[in-house]
């Protein structure tokens, strides 16, 4: 397995085949942890282990072996909430994001569309949040993070969750 920093990672979809796809909407379950020990798996490979991480705790539908922490503001721009029960809504959106950090809740992801480059090699390099080892295996792909860093999705899960656009 091929290891790589942080650069090299980046570097790697600057220099590869980029091919645009779309993220199918999503529907998950998500609640607020905080101090919360995480181990995710793709493929029964350790991809990523976290320690103490505050956030939303988000479980996919379609995987719920596949958890995955994300912060406040990723949350709010990845995810809307799912209800319609209009008691969540008395103060606007606030009171249900309110709720469901407290409860957990249902929420969706829209369709949006992004340049990925697929990797022919396992290989690792530090995941853009908190620096932790991330393994991303052949036939995964690297996404541009937005800050001069990718992140990885490894190749079950990018296939339940994203299509290739055909032009």
């Amino acid at each position: 397995m091929q290891e790589l920093t942080k650069q090299k990672a980046y570097e790697m979809f600057l220099n590869g085949t980029q091919v645009e796809v779309s993220k199918k909407p999503t529907h998950v379950f998500a609640r607020w942890v905080e101090n919360f020990d995480l181990c995710t798996k793709a493929s029964g490979i350790v991809e990523n282990e976290r320690k103490n991480v505050t956030g939303w705790l988000v479980q996919p539908q379609h995987d719920k072996k596949n958890l995955y922490v994300l912060g406040d503001e990723q949350m709010r721009n990845c995810y809307s909430p799912m209800t319609t029960e209009s008691y969540l809504y008395e103060n606007g959106e606030v009171r249900y994001w309110q709720f469901a950090k407290k409860h957990g809740a249902a929420f969706i992801s829209g369709p949006q569309k992004k340049r990925v480059v697929f990797v022919n090699k396992d290989i690792t390099f530090p995941d853009p949040w908190e620096g932790g080892a991330f393994t991303l295996l052949a036939g995964g792909v690297l996404v541009d993070n937005g800050d001069n860093s990718v992140y990885g999705i490894n190749p079950v899960e990018f296939w339940k969750t994203h299509e290739r656009v055909v032009e």
